[in-house]
């Protein structure tokens, strides 16, 4: 197995770790006249917690709490497997499966705000920021190189013996 790979994924889980406190979402309202007026920029870490807009405390999201366990899950997983060699390949499922779930929460958590958005805001518009594309792109990227080592001829050659 490629010890680049190996290292890569905590980093990769790392950094999307890391999106979580940059800005991940704008809101802001739209105005008769096609202008914008932003209500507030909320970053990874206060969607778990739950935001305060406009002085009102909101609800945590389920998604985005799923989402951070995931990541947190697929660093820790990453970081196991590289003490414990015996049961590796349970760790490269794990931390697959912790990649692609992240990126899946990401998208769902999307969907969610997209729609809640519309539904209860009227005219508002949501647009993602840095922190959320970064974060998605990590957790793809995660996933991928935990499922490309999964499934590499090395990888199945070192297991076998």
């Amino acid at each position: 197995m490629n010890p680049n790979l190996r290292k890569l994924s905590p980093i990769l889980f790392g950094f999307a770790l890391f999106c979580f406190v940059l800005p991940f979402l704008s809101i802001s309202t739209k105005g008769f006249l096609g202008d914008s007026h932003k209500l507030g920029t909320l970053n990874g870490l206060e969607l778990v917690i739950g935001p305060e807009l406009r002085n009102q405390k909101q609800n945590p999201e389920p998604l985005a709490i799923l989402a951070l366990v995931a990541t947190l899950a697929g660093l820790a997983f990453s970081l196991f497997k590289e003490k414990i060699l015996s049961v590796e390949k349970n760790f490269l499922i794990a931390s697959t499966i912790a990649g692609a779930g992240g990126c899946l929460l990401l998208l769902l958590l999307k969907m969610q705000i997209d729609g809640e958005a519309s539904r209860v805001m009227g005219m508002a518009g949501v647009s993602y920021e840095a922190g959320f594309w970064l974060a998605f792109l990590a957790l793809l990227a995660a996933g991928g190189v935990n499922g490309f080592q999964l499934v590499s001829p090395a990888s199945n050659a070192a297991s076998a013996s």
